[in-house]
């Protein structure tokens, strides 16, 4: 047990401290609208399978890390650029400050709004966001999303022309919509709901993880945690080693006008959606921080196993971005599993960080790599 607490402590060090600021001399992400853009990371129907979805689904350019945002309106919101990818001629911030019309948002920024605020971001290509009120999400630091939702309403259009194609992760998965519009919440114990307001809409939900389930520690063994651990009880649910990799397939699914799909913090479908009430309750979190681990632990263990694919048999060219595809979406999935946990924990209680989600910006940097090299 001295030993499980020793690595706990270990774990939560690496888990809350800022990813230090990449050099200037780094290679970083380069705009989209400053280059041409890179292959599409779109997965297929069932990508563990490679089958290859025959629906077509993916719509015009990706939009890729770098991605920019600019804020149209912005009310009782904060920037937190502490985690803003360093590129040349890109501001670097980091200290925290209020939100305002005209600011540009980049790969890492991060955005809360206040319960009574709101905030309409665009982009260049006239994909459109809204964030309600008491949201929290975040740009993306890897190819594949425009956008990391972890909590609160958002709204997502893309336009009918152009080809513009919005994409955000959520803890549930990832939606696409593509000439269309969408609503997506995301409440305080990651549950994610989707509704389609339009055609165009397009969902890749979150594999449920195998034995999802929470282990409660005993009074005794809290207490031998909390000792080594600043004096805050534990909870952990799963072990520290990522599991067995394994590839789970992962589906597109189009949503027809008005469709609602619901999932709840681990991934698995909700039998019928929530109502208001339902969706604002409050949550244990040491629960759910506990369950938000475990699936993150599956998404990380994804990330492994596209990479260890990658490295065992380069393949075709659609192969490889099948594999890339793969690792993006459970990147998204992670991401903002991390930041829901982290935030859960961050307000006190007996839970003081996420334990199973140290290794998340290790693995980005990786599928990076792997991107860069099967690049053409």
């Amino acid at each position: 047990m001295r030993l499980a607490a020793a690595l706990v402590t270990l774990c939560l060090g690496l888990g809350c401290r800022a990813r230090a600021p990449r050099a200037q001399g780094d290679e970083a992400p380069i705009a989209a609208d400053a280059a041409p853009a890179p292959r599409a990371l779109v997965p297929d129907e069932a990508v563990d399978a490679g089958a290859v979805d025959a629906g077509g689904v993916d719509a015009g350019a990706p939009v890729t890390a770098s991605a920019v945002w600019q804020v149209r309106e912005a009310q009782g919101a904060t920037l937190d650029p502490n985690l803003r990818v360093s590129a040349p001629g890109r501001p670097a911030e980091r200290t925290a400050r209020s939100l305002v019309a005209g600011d540009w948002l980049y790969a890492g920024d991060l955005v809360r709004v206040a319960p009574t605020g709101s905030v309409r971001l665009e982009t260049q290509q006239g994909v459109a966001l809204s964030l309600g009120a008491a949201s929290v999400g975040e740009v993306p630091r890897y190819e594949g999303a425009s956008w990391v939702a972890s909590r609160g309403r958002l709204g997502l259009a893309a336009p009918s022309e152009g080809g513009a194609t919005g994409r955000v992760d959520t803890p549930a998965g990832r939606v696409m919509v593509t000439a269309g519009r969408a609503a997506v919440s995301v409440n305080e114990a990651g549950e994610t709901q989707l509704t389609a307001e339009t055609e165009g809409v397009t969902l890749w939900a979150s594999p449920p993880p195998p034995g999802a389930r929470v282990t409660q520690l005993s009074a005794a063994e809290r207490a031998r945690l909390a000792a080594d651990a600043g004096g805050h009880p534990i909870l952990l649910d799963v072990s520290l080693d990522e599991r067995a990799a394994n590839l789970r397939p992962v589906r597109a699914e189009p949503l027809a006008l008005g469709a609602v799909r619901a999932f709840d913090t681990l991934g698995q479908a909700l039998p019928r959606p929530r109502g208001p009430r339902e969706w604002a309750r409050p949550v244990a979190g040491v629960v759910v921080i506990g369950q938000l681990s475990r699936a993150g632990a599956g998404d990380l263990a994804d990330v492994r196993a596209a990479l260890a694919s990658l490295d065992a048999d380069a393949g075709s060219a659609d192969r490889r971005d099948r594999l890339l595809a793969v690792a993006s979406l459970a990147l998204g999935r992670a991401a903002a599993r991390a930041r829901r946990g982290r935030d859960l924990a961050l307000r006190g209680g007996d839970v003081t960080a996420l334990v199973q989600l140290a290794r998340l910006d290790e693995r980005i940097d990786e599928v990076a790599a792997a991107a860069r090299s099967a690049s053409p």
